[in-house]
């Protein structure tokens, strides 16, 4: 009787890891899901001129660095500035997108690429690609994914 009750017990603990780690899974997935969303709507907001929902996104003490011209701003009010600075986009995308959590999963770095045409200054038509090129930090702050860095520009 006694070898029974181990048996069902050892077997009871199998089943309890193998639930866990599939809750681990699914919330992994789902926060996945979030973080992409996340990237998308930034490109998004951006190309229809939505500054505001752009620069929610971020966290209050976020920054975002323009790799190949060496600049930061840093705090929602130059990001925001930032957004009203962006040159006129017909079009923008971000694909590719590569999620890594951290171990215990309260962050996660994302990298894609970015494809789309902005308009310049003189209503010239340009091309924007880069492969790879871009790079967020993502922080799960009081249970909300919000943006703590995001790098562009790198080659």
């Amino acid at each position: 009787m006694e070898e029974e009750r181990n048996k069902m017990k050892v077997e009871m603990d199998i089943m309890e890891e193998q639930l866990k780690g599939l809750e681990e899974e699914r919330t992994r997935k789902e926060d996945e899901r979030i973080i992409r969303e996340i990237i998308e709507h930034e490109a998004e907001y951006v190309l229809a001129g939505l500054l505001d929902e752009a620069s929610g996104l971020f966290d209050e003490n976020a920054s975002i660095r323009d790799a190949a011209h060496n600049k930061t701003w840093s705090g929602k009010k130059e990001i925001s500035e930032r957004y009203r600075d962006l040159p006129t986009f017909k079009s923008i995308k971000h694909e590719a997108i590569k999620i890594t959590f951290s171990q215990d999963g309260t962050y996660a770095i994302a990298i894609a690429s970015t494809v789309g045409i902005i308009i310049d200054e003189n209503g010239i038509e340009q091309d924007i690609s880069s492969i790879q090129g871009e790079q967020w930090t993502i922080e799960k702050i009081l249970g909300e994914w919000k943006i703590i860095s995001f790098t562009y520009g790198i080659t």
